[in-house]
Protein backbone atom coordinates (compact mmCIF):
# COMPACT_ATOMS: atom_id res chain seq x y z
CA UNK A 1 0.00 0.00 0.00
CA UNK A 2 2.86 2.59 0.37
CA UNK A 3 4.70 1.19 -2.01
CA UNK A 4 1.43 2.21 -4.49
CA UNK A 5 0.59 5.27 -2.62
CA UNK A 6 4.16 6.65 -3.35
CA UNK A 7 4.11 6.02 -7.09
CA UNK A 8 0.99 7.26 -7.22
CA UNK A 9 2.69 10.69 -5.92
CA UNK A 10 5.55 10.90 -7.99
CA UNK A 11 3.20 10.19 -10.77
CA UNK A 12 0.51 13.00 -9.98
CA UNK A 13 3.80 15.59 -9.14
CA UNK A 14 5.34 14.67 -12.51
CA UNK A 15 1.70 15.64 -14.35
CA UNK A 16 0.08 18.68 -11.84
CA UNK A 17 3.54 20.28 -11.18
CA UNK A 18 2.30 23.88 -10.44
CA UNK A 19 4.21 26.76 -12.88
CA UNK A 20 5.91 29.32 -11.01
CA UNK A 21 3.60 32.41 -11.17
CA UNK A 22 5.30 35.58 -12.75
CA UNK A 23 5.35 38.63 -10.22
CA UNK A 24 4.45 41.07 -12.82
CA UNK A 25 3.91 44.36 -10.51
CA UNK A 26 6.77 46.16 -8.43
CA UNK A 27 4.70 45.95 -5.41
CA UNK A 28 4.53 41.85 -5.91
CA UNK A 29 8.22 41.78 -6.12
CA UNK A 30 8.60 43.78 -2.96
CA UNK A 31 6.26 41.59 -1.04
CA UNK A 32 8.24 38.25 -2.05
CA UNK A 33 11.82 40.31 -0.97
CA UNK A 34 9.92 41.02 2.17
CA UNK A 35 8.52 37.76 2.89
CA UNK A 36 12.21 35.73 1.98
CA UNK A 37 13.40 38.39 4.12
CA UNK A 38 11.20 37.37 7.02
CA UNK A 39 11.30 33.61 6.20
CA UNK A 40 15.18 33.74 6.62
CA UNK A 41 15.06 35.08 10.37
CA UNK A 42 12.89 32.12 11.23
CA UNK A 43 15.04 30.00 13.53
CA UNK A 44 16.66 26.71 11.77
CA UNK A 45 15.29 23.30 13.06
CA UNK A 46 18.15 21.40 14.40
CA UNK A 47 17.10 19.89 17.96
CA UNK A 48 13.66 19.34 19.41
CA UNK A 49 14.80 21.62 22.28
CA UNK A 50 16.06 24.47 20.09
CA UNK A 51 12.87 26.68 19.81
CA UNK A 52 12.28 29.28 22.76
CA UNK A 53 8.68 31.42 23.08
CA UNK A 54 9.99 34.12 21.37
CA UNK A 55 10.84 31.78 18.87
CA UNK A 56 7.54 30.18 18.64
CA UNK A 57 5.81 33.63 18.85
CA UNK A 58 7.96 34.85 15.72
CA UNK A 59 7.16 31.70 13.92
CA UNK A 60 3.27 32.32 14.74
CA UNK A 61 2.84 35.41 13.47
CA UNK A 62 4.87 35.12 10.24
CA UNK A 63 2.67 32.06 9.23
CA UNK A 64 -0.28 34.36 10.31
CA UNK A 65 0.00 36.71 7.77
CA UNK A 66 1.54 34.36 4.81
CA UNK A 67 -2.07 32.94 5.29
CA UNK A 68 -3.34 36.10 3.79
CA UNK A 69 -0.68 37.34 0.98
CA UNK A 70 -1.25 36.83 -2.56
CA UNK A 71 -0.98 33.33 -3.77
CA UNK A 72 1.50 34.14 -6.67
CA UNK A 73 3.87 35.59 -4.22
CA UNK A 74 3.92 32.67 -1.92
CA UNK A 75 4.61 30.46 -4.63
CA UNK A 76 7.12 32.47 -5.78
CA UNK A 77 9.08 32.41 -2.55
CA UNK A 78 8.44 29.04 -1.36
CA UNK A 79 10.06 28.23 -4.93
CA UNK A 80 13.13 30.02 -4.34
CA UNK A 81 13.99 28.16 -0.78
CA UNK A 82 15.71 24.62 -1.24
CA UNK A 83 14.07 21.61 0.54
CA UNK A 84 17.09 21.17 2.74
CA UNK A 85 16.24 24.30 4.22
CA UNK A 86 13.85 23.64 7.48
CA UNK A 87 12.83 27.45 7.92
CA UNK A 88 9.98 27.73 4.97
CA UNK A 89 9.35 24.18 6.01
CA UNK A 90 8.23 24.85 9.21
CA UNK A 91 6.32 28.01 8.03
CA UNK A 92 4.33 25.52 5.76
CA UNK A 93 3.81 22.80 8.87
CA UNK A 94 2.16 26.05 10.67
CA UNK A 95 -0.22 27.65 8.16
CA UNK A 96 -1.98 24.10 7.54
CA UNK A 97 -4.24 22.11 9.42
CA UNK A 98 -3.11 18.01 8.74
CA UNK A 99 -5.43 15.33 10.30
CA UNK A 100 -3.58 11.88 11.20
CA UNK A 101 -2.27 10.08 8.88
CA UNK A 102 -4.10 7.34 6.89
CA UNK A 103 -4.35 3.36 8.19
CA UNK A 104 -1.65 2.45 5.24
CA UNK A 105 0.84 5.18 7.29
CA UNK A 106 1.27 6.87 4.19
CA UNK A 107 1.95 10.61 4.89
CA UNK A 108 1.78 12.12 1.29
CA UNK A 109 4.27 15.20 -0.07
CA UNK A 110 5.41 17.72 2.48
CA UNK A 111 8.40 16.43 4.37
CA UNK A 112 11.22 17.83 1.94
CA UNK A 113 14.36 16.63 1.74
CA UNK A 114 15.38 16.83 5.54
CA UNK A 115 15.47 13.97 8.02
CA UNK A 116 14.06 13.30 11.68
CA UNK A 117 15.90 11.83 13.84
CA UNK A 118 13.24 9.92 15.85
CA UNK A 119 10.56 7.21 14.47
CA UNK A 120 7.50 8.92 14.12
CA UNK A 121 4.53 7.84 16.06
CA UNK A 122 0.96 6.79 14.45
CA UNK A 123 -0.09 9.33 17.70
CA UNK A 124 1.46 11.69 15.58
CA UNK A 125 -0.23 13.96 13.09
CA UNK A 126 0.99 15.57 9.62
CA UNK A 127 2.10 18.02 11.62
CA UNK A 128 5.38 16.50 12.37
CA UNK A 129 7.98 17.58 13.30
CA UNK A 130 5.63 19.72 15.39
CA UNK A 131 3.04 18.65 17.72
CA UNK A 132 0.46 21.04 19.38
CA UNK A 133 -0.82 20.81 22.97
CA UNK A 134 -4.23 23.15 23.44
CA UNK A 135 -2.87 25.50 20.83
CA UNK A 136 0.69 25.42 21.98
CA UNK A 137 3.29 24.00 19.35
CA UNK A 138 6.70 22.08 20.46
CA UNK A 139 9.22 19.98 18.43
CA UNK A 140 9.01 16.33 18.48
CA UNK A 141 11.93 15.56 16.58
CA UNK A 142 15.47 16.51 16.01
CA UNK A 143 16.95 16.77 12.33
CA UNK A 144 20.05 14.58 11.06
CA UNK A 145 20.38 16.51 8.11
CA UNK A 146 18.89 16.33 4.90
CA UNK A 147 18.77 14.06 1.60
CA UNK A 148 17.19 16.31 -0.59
CA UNK A 149 17.83 17.76 -4.38
CA UNK A 150 17.83 21.44 -4.36
CA UNK A 151 14.10 21.64 -5.22
CA UNK A 152 12.23 24.35 -4.07
CA UNK A 153 9.39 23.94 -1.67
CA UNK A 154 6.57 24.94 -4.54
CA UNK A 155 5.18 21.74 -4.71
CA UNK A 156 4.78 21.43 -1.23
CA UNK A 157 3.05 24.33 -0.75
CA UNK A 158 0.65 23.89 -4.00
CA UNK A 159 -0.24 20.07 -2.58
CA UNK A 160 -1.06 21.36 1.16
CA UNK A 161 -2.99 24.26 -0.36
CA UNK A 162 -4.98 22.14 -2.24
CA UNK A 163 -5.83 19.36 -0.02
CA UNK A 164 -5.60 20.94 3.45
CA UNK A 165 -7.36 23.98 5.20
CA UNK A 166 -5.07 27.00 6.82
CA UNK A 167 -4.83 26.42 10.72
CA UNK A 168 -6.77 28.62 13.16
CA UNK A 169 -3.16 30.33 14.38
CA UNK A 170 -3.53 31.73 18.16
CA UNK A 171 -0.41 32.85 19.77
CA UNK A 172 -0.71 31.85 23.76
CA UNK A 173 -0.79 35.06 25.60
CA UNK A 174 1.25 33.59 27.68
CA UNK A 175 4.26 33.69 25.17
CA UNK A 176 3.28 37.35 23.90
CA UNK A 177 3.62 38.60 27.43
CA UNK A 178 7.15 36.89 27.69
CA UNK A 179 8.75 37.73 24.99
CA UNK A 180 6.81 41.79 25.31
CA UNK A 181 8.86 41.38 28.47
CA UNK A 182 12.42 40.16 26.74
CA UNK A 183 11.93 43.12 24.34
CA UNK A 184 11.11 45.85 26.63
CA UNK A 185 14.58 44.45 28.77
CA UNK A 186 16.70 44.69 25.41
CA UNK A 187 15.07 48.07 24.73
CA UNK A 188 16.71 49.61 27.77
CA UNK A 189 19.79 47.62 27.86
CA UNK A 190 20.38 49.36 24.43
CA UNK A 191 19.31 52.49 24.57
CA UNK A 192 22.20 55.09 25.24
CA UNK A 193 21.97 57.64 27.83
CA UNK A 194 22.41 60.82 25.95
CA UNK A 195 18.74 58.98 24.59
CA UNK A 196 17.04 58.65 27.73
CA UNK A 197 17.87 62.40 28.86
CA UNK A 198 15.07 64.19 28.51
CA UNK A 199 15.84 67.69 26.36
CA UNK A 200 16.27 70.91 28.48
Amino acid sequence: MITLALILCCLHKVKHEPPVPSIKTERGRQQCEELKARIRKVKEWRTANDYTDTDWVYLLKLSQSVQKMPDNVVSEVMNSFNDLDSRPYLVLKVMFYRPLPNADGYRGPGSGGLKFTEKIKDEHSYDVPIDWNKGYPHLVASRTGGSGRGYGYLYHYYHLRRCYSLRKITIPKEWEKRVKQVNRDSSSLHSSPAKALKKP
